[in-house]
Parts: C-alpha cells; sequence; structure tokens
C-alpha cells in the first residue's frame, strides 16, 4: 500500500472516530513506517494526527520519524513540524535529534508560524524539560514573537507557551507576571516529613517548632519521558519551587525503587534516602 492510500484512509478513520477500528489503525502504522520519508507534508499530518487520536505509536515509526525530520526540519510545512512535535510530547518521547533541529529550524522560520503552531513547537520542549544546545537563540526568538504578536494569542496557546517557558527556566521576563500563579503549589502531590532539632519526625499536624522539612517525591514511570530517565518538565520545576520554599527534596524514582529485591532492601534504600547521615531511623 502506498503513502497516499494510508493517509487517506487513516484520515477517514480520523474523521470518523470509530472505535472498533484499532486494529486497522495498528495495521496501517505498520505500514507507515516504511514511507516516512515518502508521505507528502499534508500527508504525514493526517497520519500523526490519526495515530494520536486513536492513542497508537510504534517504536520503528519513532525511529524513521528521528532519521527523517532532521533532514527536513527547515523546509517542511510548519503544520506538519508542529505535529511531529506534539506527537513526541504526546508519547513523552525525549528525542534530541528531533528537538534540536526543529529549535534551530525556528529561529529561522518562526515568523511564518501561526501563534499556535509557536506555542505547540515550544511547549513540547517544555513538557519533556528539554533545552536544545542554543536555547538562548531560541527563547530571545520566543520573546521577539510575544511583542510582536502578542495580540494574537489565543489565550489556550499563550498559557501553553508561557508555562513551557516557565518549566525550562526560561522567562520572558516583559511577561513574566502573567505566568506565575498559585497553581504550581496546588498541584503538588508529595509526602512531607518534619524534623525536630534532633532529627526525629514530628507528627504530620504538628506545626511549631519545626526544625526541617523533607519533601518526599515518589516518581513513578509517567513523571519522566517516556525513553529516557528525564523528568518532564512539571516534575522539575514542582521540585525547584519546594527548593525555593524550603524543603530539603528528597525524589523517590521508579527506576530505582524497582531494583529492590526486597522489605529489607527497601528499608535500607529509604533510610540511605531520607536520612542519610544518621545510623538508625528516627522514627
Amino acid at each position: 500500500m502506498g503513502p497516499g492510500a494510508i493517509s487517506e484512509i487513516l484520515g477517514a478513520l480520523f474523521k470518523l472516530r470509530h472505535k472498533q477500528a484499532l486494529p486497522l489503525v495498528i495495521a496501517l502504522c505498520k505500514q507507515a513506517v516504511h514511507h516516512v520519508q515518502n508521505f507528502a507534508d499534508s500527508e504525514l499530518t493526517v497520519v500523526l494526527s490519526a495515530l494520536m487520536h486513536y492513542g497508537h505509536s510504534d517504536h520503528f515509526l519513532v525511529e524513521a520519524l528521528e532519521r527523517h525530520v532532521p533532514k527536513v526540519a527547515f523546509t517542511t510545512d510548519a503544520e506538519t513540524v508542529t505535529k511531529v512535535m506534539q506527537f513526541f510530547r504526546r508519547w513523552r518521547i525525549l528525542s534530541p535529534p528531533v528537538f534540536n533541529t526543529v529549535a534551530e529550524s525556528f529561529v529561522y522560520r518562526a515568523e511564518e508560524y501561526s501563534t499556535w503552531q509557536v506555542s505547540q513547537q515550544i511547549a513540547a520542549l517544555g513538557v519533556l524539560g528539554y533545552l536544545p544546545p542554543d536555547a538562548g537563540r531560541l527563547f530571545r526568538k520566543v520573546e521577539s514573537i510575544l511583542h510582536a504578536r502578542f495580540s494574537q494569542f489565543q489565550p489556550r496557546a499563550l498559557l501553553d507557551l508561557l508555562y513551557a517557558c516557565t518549566l525550562l527556566q526560561r522567562y520572558p521576563l516583559n511577561f513574566v507576571s502573567k505566568v506565575f500563579s498559585p497553581y504550581f503549589m496546588q498541584q503538588l502531590q508529595d509526602i512531607e516529613i518534619k524534623l525536630d532539632e534532633e532529627g526525629y519526625v514530628l507528627p504530620a499536624s504538628h506545626t511549631d517548632e519545626v526544625h526541617k522539612r523533607i519533601a518526599l517525591c515518589i516518581d513513578g514511570s509517567k513523571r519522566f519521558a517516556a525513553n529516557a530517565e528525564t523528568l518532564l518538565g512539571k516534575e522539575a520545576i514542582k521540585q525547584r519551587h519546594l527548593r525555593i520554599l524550603g524543603y530539603e527534596v528528597v525524589q523517590i524514582s521508579y527506576y530505582e525503587f524497582e531494583k529492590l529485591k526486597d522489605k529489607k532492601e527497601v528499608v535500607e534504600y529509604l533510610h540511605k534516602k531520607i536520612f542519610p547521615h544518621s545510623y538508625r531511623l528516627s522514627w
């Protein structure tokens, strides 16, 4: 089956939104892997849109995109580049080859992008917490776009863009007051441990004479990039905010915890993580 037919069928399924079409979508995705470099821009856009709608990806397709996109990022249709970034964002795939090239092309092409395309390309970097090598030029371009076209941004696009900048600690200074809100702290899901001066754990309800506060961040796999041990942007900024508030942040990551074999190893691991300077648990 050729690339045109694959795109046409996936596009039709996308419009139908038929829930029982997933087996066919999976089969077409396998076919699409062999035609990534042959799809017209509009065809590839349709293919990726349909796959995201049906919640399907394929590591062979990802590899094909990683080979293809860096070669064409400077000339591919803006919507196609944006759809590629949304695809990697959707599956939490950290891809330096794709992200670096798209970021570089952004510096040269951003003026021709719609405000939504601008926000979605930067949002993908923010979600994955990834700064490309020449981040300075990239974010100077972002700020120039904000200056020139601020009134053109729809609220959702502007929120996505400014939130992504915040996640990456690249604040557009003239717009920083629009970025910060209590939202970040309201979304915290951490375990708090309070210690007295001698290092003993205080009751959770205790509010007076707290000498030290520990924020225990239990981070499962969904808080990391799907293909790397790299925290997603929103999780990284959560930890930074906690440190600014005076917490000592202790991270319990899934890839460390899953290596533990029994209860004894779990206890020793937690002890070393939470109380690294003591010889016994102060409970």
